[in-house]
């Protein structure tokens, strides 16, 4: 599929237990996702598509501008892992 794909949406889960325990969606970078391997097999497979980051605040305090900001570090250490691989 390496040369089909043209996006991948990306999202993170934290997972309670075993891999066949549960768990919750979480913020990009705060579950069990190994991004910088993901990011090694895409540009190792070819990949130079967009990446969508599926996301939602899940702190109601946080600001949207402080939500926003913490949402694009994590896009970018994402990035950083494909530049180096």
């Amino acid at each position: 599929l390496a040369t089909r794909t043209v996006r991948i949406h990306i999202k993170d889960y934290k997972r309670k237990g075993n891999i066949n325990g549960g768990g919750v969606w979480c913020q990009l970078l705060e579950g069990d996702v190994d991004y910088e391997r993901a990011m090694a097999i895409l540009k190792n497979k070819g990949f130079d598509g967009y990446l969508t980051a599926e996301v939602s605040k899940s702190d109601p305090n946080m600001s949207d501008m402080d939500y926003f900001k913490s949402i694009v570090a994590a896009e970018e250490i994402i990035a950083s892992y494909y530049d180096k691989a």
